[in-house]
């Protein structure tokens, strides 16, 4: 009966309700031989959850309001940086600068390198990128890679990912909510393999509900939220993770209205279950408390040893 008196009490015809709420109690519990006082009495038992419900809503709604307050708006012509962490990737630092050149001409370029030791320096330097060089792990190189971007808007890449042509754009409007600090793109391999079919749509919980994206995804952030959290965490490895957890105390995390496409070549190299099963591993892992620095051992080891 009382979500029927609520449904009564919320018609447009009365002010908050009154009189439809107690005169719709009196009818539909008399059916019940329920007393005249005690039905007004029980009527004001849903007043009591409309308030609660009130006050909730209003605290969100000033939550929210705050955000956007605080939240920096993006203006016209932002600049952006683009943030690729490398390690002796000789063999796609060429084909990077031409897919760059096509899709991102107007970015700074910046490829920060974990210690290659093989042709990698000499060709970034053929194509104009701005090279800055640190201790290997991906966290520690994006870290070193930010501290130099001059752009509004920082995107981190992996060199065998690939941007749409209107992927930056897609990132600017999405940047346009205030309320948005950083996000990614949806996501798909360039090789087909039955395991893997998915992966774009596994994109949308992961945002919704664990509220982070991968690195393959292209991970963008305001260069002001990223410097208020400290830039990116130096860590061997989930850097991605940590990011995202900071930056959600300073707004939230969307997907991009592009696709990027991103390498299935370690998906294949080491076997796509595997794979797939490392990652789960290492994930529950970490959200048990594990270390990066630990984590990172697990994901470097050889398998067969101990």
């Amino acid at each position: 009966i009382f979500p029927v008196i609520s449904i009564i009490a919320s018609l447009p015809i009365s002010l908050a309700g009154a009189g439809l709420r107690e005169g719709s109690a009196l009818v539909l519990l008399a059916f019940y031989s329920i007393p005249g006082a005690d039905a007004v009495s029980g009527s004001l038992l849903t007043l009591g959850v409309y308030t609660s419900w009130a006050l909730v809503g209003l605290a969100l709604w000033r939550l929210e309001a705050s955000r956007h307050a605080s939240s920096q708006i993006l203006k016209e012509n932002p600049s952006v940086s683009i943030v690729i962490p490398v390690l002796n990737e000789a063999g796609q630092i060429h084909p990077l600068a031409d897919h760059l050149q096509k899709v991102a001409a107007g970015a700074e370029w910046i490829l920060a390198d974990g210690g290659s030791t093989d042709k990698s320096l000499n060709i970034m330097r053929q194509h104009g990128f701005k090279i800055v060089q640190s201790q290997p792990g991906r966290g520690i190189q994006m870290h070193a890679g930010a501290a130099v971007a001059k752009g509004d808007i920082i995107l981190f890449l992996h060199a065998d990912t690939r941007l749409p042509g209107d992927g930056l754009d897609a990132m600017l409007r999405c940047l346009r909510d205030p309320s948005v600090v950083g996000g990614g793109f949806w996501k798909r391999f360039d090789q087909r393999h039955w395991l893997m079919t998915g992966s774009r749509l596994r994109c949308l919980p992961r945002i919704f509900i664990r509220r982070f994206v991968f690195g393959d995804q292209g991970l963008f952030v305001r260069r002001q939220a990223l410097k208020s959290i400290g830039g990116v965490p130096e860590v061997p490895l989930m850097e991605e993770f940590e990011l995202c957890r900071k930056l959600r105390q300073r707004g939230r995390m969307a997907l991009a209205d592009a696709t990027v496409t991103t390498s299935s070549r370690k998906f294949l190299e080491n076997g796509v279950l595997n794979t797939y099963w490392l990652m789960a591993r290492i994930q529950l892992r970490y959200w048990l408390g594990d270390s990066p620095t630990s984590l990172a051992k697990c994901y470097h080891k050889k398998p067969g040893t101990d």
